[in-house]
């Protein structure tokens, strides 16, 4: 069975593989941030996923993820926008009464293709434990007084 969308891809891929395609110097660097951030986004979409089962049946924590790439993570009284700019992720949020605020973490790629989330100084070395620096202080803030 044939089908031409991934017949199409198929050749696509095997003719910019092939030795005398031009290539992307830092193409390495790009699809490991790629990857890394859709790893990200998954755990945060998980995480999510797992406080509303935890919580039910109080209102959920919804996830969306927007065309454009962006995460939007909301609640009544909180949401965070998270996006991805290359090497950098912003994380804009509103929490509570509190004024909207926003952080830029830097992800890094690493020669063997190893990739770091830099926030509050420290270094994440995984996209889960990146999401749960992200996610936790919004979870603790909009519920911590029920």
């Amino acid at each position: 069975m044939s089908d031409p969308f991934i017949d199409a891809l198929h050749d696509r891929l095997t003719t910019a593989s092939s030795p005398g395609a031009q290539r992307e110097p830092h193409a390495p660097r790009a699809v490991a941030l790629t990857r890394w951030w859709e790893e990200f986004v998954d755990v945060l979409g998980q995480k999510v996923g797992a406080w509303n089962e935890r919580q039910a049946p109080r209102p959920p924590i919804n996830f969306t993820k927007q065309v454009d790439g962006a995460v939007h993570v909301w609640h009544r009284s909180a949401e965070a926008t998270l996006t991805r700019d290359g090497e950098t992720v912003r994380v804009s949020t509103r929490l509570g009464t509190q004024p909207p605020s926003e952080v830029a973490l830097a992800i890094k790629s690493g020669p063997e293709g190893h990739v770091v989330a830099l926030v509050d100084g420290a270094e994440l070395r995984t996209p889960s434990a990146t999401a749960e620096h992200i996610l936790t202080p919004i979870l603790v803030e909009t519920f911590a007084n029920p």
